[in-house]
């Protein structure tokens, strides 16, 4: 297994059909997860059976300080008061991960010894392609 950096990991946001960085997260965290449904005529007193269900994901990312020039982190706060999907894709190593996100939250966090940082929380809401 190859051992990744945190810059071999990026998440991207679409806008006018080009992909952009939000720069400088300090962490990003994608966590997908399988639900499972238990197979109840398998199953007997001792042992459970259970075959893969619905796939659904989250999105994380904090400290971002920086935005590219082409695209804000405002621009997610306006997608996420619209209630529109935030097209995006996000790179682990060699493979890309597109994916359309609802946006559940996102902090501002302005400290007056520093720069304001910002935090997204997206949720997965559809099909995951890999390319």
């Amino acid at each position: 297994m190859a051992i990744l950096k945190a810059s071999d990991v990026s998440i991207q946001f679409k806008n006018s059909g080009v992909y952009y960085n939000l720069k400088c997260s300090k962490d990003a965290i994608i966590t997908i997860t399988q639900d499972n449904l238990e197979l109840a005529p398998k199953t007997n007193h001792r042992y459970k059976r259970y075959i893969p269900n619905r796939i659904s994901g989250t999105i994380q990312g904090s400290g971002v300080v920086e935005t590219d020039n082409n695209y804000s982190f405002f621009q997610l706060q306006t997608l996420q008061l619209a209630g529109t999907d935030a097209e995006c894709k996000f790179i682990v190593g060699s493979k890309t991960y597109t994916i359309n996100c609802l946006i559940s939250e996102l902090t501002i966090n302005a400290a007056a010894s520093g720069f304001a940082n910002f935090t997204y929380n997206l949720i997965i809401n559809g099909l995951i392609n890999i390319a």
